[in-house]
């Protein structure tokens, strides 16, 4: 599968996964799996079983809408989790364009439903954030702590106060989005070193940021749950 296909966005998802790992003489054995995530290119699986890189397999799981899938796949890659168990990334044989696009419509409904179930999901992030207070020139540093589509936490030596209007602008630094939009300030909160931790309710970020937003979110929970 080329690089272009790797690319393809994952989405978070536990399915019945029935899988056999194929012999080179052609026999298969059947082998307990549960996915952690799928993509219009491959399915990410978790199991005890030791598979080598290159290993073929046959794949059937049927998605949330009742389509059943039937694919063939070989072990991309291997990653061993702490409690000994193996995480497999499995690439699909070629697709046929009408399997391929089924598998376009379950992934993207899939997200629609994540999206929905995570939408206050927040993300972990470590980036410098611009602010500036309505009626002042002067804008002050800050660094970003936790962020989802709705709000974000900043920690600042600046107090802030709940209500306050800001203006918050942060760079993308290779999270594939930036953010430039208004706020308010709906928590804050001094640390015992001095530092000032506060909430800020976005008054609207467009359709895009948010999308980005929620995929980094959610696959950063993707990540912790998969032992990443």
């Amino acid at each position: 599968m080329d690089a272009e296909r790797r690319e393809f966005f994952r989405v978070m998802v536990r399915l019945p996964v029935r899988c056999l790992a194929v012999a080179a003489d052609g026999s298969a054995s059947l082998m307990m799996v549960r996915s952690v995530d799928l993509s219009a290119g491959g399915v990410c699986v978790v199991t005890d079983r030791v598979l080598g890189s290159g290993d073929q397999v046959r794949l059937a799981f049927q998605v949330p809408d009742g389509t059943l899938f039937k694919l063939e796949g070989h072990v991309a890659h291997t990653d061993v989790l702490p409690d000994g168990m193996r995480r497999y990334g499995l690439e699909f044989a070629e697709l046929t364009p009408a399997t391929e696009q089924r598998m376009f419509k379950a992934v993207f409904e899939q997200e629609q439903v994540n999206a929905g179930r995570h939408a206050h999901v927040r993300m972990s992030v470590w980036e410098p954030v611009t602010c500036r207070a309505d009626g002042e020139l002067q804008a002050f540093p800050a660094h970003a702590l936790q962020l989802s589509a709705d709000d974000l936490q900043v920690i600042t030596r600046r107090e802030l106060h709940i209500g306050e209007r800001l203006h918050v602008a942060m760079a993308d630094a290779g999270l594939g989005f930036s953010i430039d939009a208004a706020a308010e300030v709906v928590d804050a909160q001094q640390d015992p070193r001095g530092s000032h931790v506060a909430t800020l309710a976005f008054d609207g970020l467009d359709r895009i940021t948010r999308s980005s937003i929620l995929r980094r979110a959610m696959e950063q929970e993707r990540r912790e749950r998969a032992g990443e």
